[in-house]
């Protein structure tokens, strides 16, 4: 691999591929779980880097409308059935993930508020 700067070139041979860190970031996606449970999440805080497309496989013991903040996403989770946030990390900072609806006929595991941080790191 040739570098100049912070900047990788791409090279082909026969047997050899090596791809710029911009196409590593974006190729293939950074897989994340996180697993709720009587209200808690077992993740407090996920990490990624700015400019990784980013999975979270969420699931979840009672239905709760989970909303990333910051880019505007939700996911409807059903008991013991998993769902995924996908996105592309465009915005570094710290964001949390809140849960707007929990069931709230599940004794004492009701809870609003944030469940767990997603931090977006620069390259």
């Amino acid at each position: 691999m040739v570098m100049a700067g912070s900047l990788a070139a791409v090279v082909t041979t026969a047997d050899v591929w090596v791809i710029s860190a911009a196409t590593a970031q974006t190729s293939r996606p950074h897989k994340l779980a996180v697993r709720i449970q009587n209200g808690k999440a077992d993740s407090a805080t996920l990490r990624v880097t700015q400019g990784e497309q980013v999975e979270i496989a969420l699931s979840s013991d009672q239905p709760v409308e989970l909303h990333l903040h910051g880019y505007d996403l939700t996911a409807q989770l059903e008991p013991d059935v998993p769902a995924t946030i996908s996105f592309v990390a465009k915005i570094a900072g710290r964001f949390p993930v809140e849960a707007h609806r929990m069931d709230p006929a599940a004794k004492g595991t009701r809870h609003a508020g944030t469940l767990f941080y997603v931090e977006v790191y620069p390259p």
